[in-house]
């Protein structure tokens, strides 16, 4: 069933010196093959962290400069609503004006010249009617139509 082998080689001892070198031989040649997978798997690994490391300082850079930018659009933004404020002041100053003006053109255009009413007078009136007295009342306001 079962054959046992003996190897009597080992035991000799013109035979053992060559077998120990051709080992030490196998296993100085072995042992770098053997940490191949090992020093291949420490390379990705340093590699995946460069990676990592280098993306998040691109990121931290990236956010500080933005955050700059924000604050120095923040410091203009405050400049022109500033600048915007003036220019709306202004604006109702001179629309202020403008309705001032209108109101007194307006005035203006209500007065008559004597020279217009007494003209307007004595082409009104029939000839040798004679005019005792002229009074000026304000106007009543004329009714709103609906």
């Amino acid at each position: 069933m079962y054959s046992l082998d003996i190897n009597f080689l080992n035991d000799r001892p013109d035979y053992k010196p060559v077998t120990a070198a051709k080992s030490s031989a196998k296993r100085s040649s072995g042992q770098g093959r053997d940490q191949l997978p090992l020093i291949g798997a420490l390379l990705f690994a340093f590699g995946l962290n460069a990676a990592v490391m280098g993306a998040w300082w691109w990121a931290t850079n990236q956010n500080t400069s933005l955050a700059a930018e924000q604050a120095t659009l923040d410091q203009e933004l405050a400049k022109l609503n500033t600048q915007a404020g003036t220019i709306k002041a202004i604006n109702a100053e001179t629309n202020k004006i403008t309705a001032e003006y209108q109101a007194l053109a307006g005035v203006f255009d209500q007065i008559k010249p004597w020279s217009a009413m007494l003209q307007d007078l004595s082409a009104r009136t029939p000839g040798g009617v004679q005019i005792a007295k002229i009074e000026q009342i304000d106007p009543s306001p004329s009714p709103v139509a609906a």
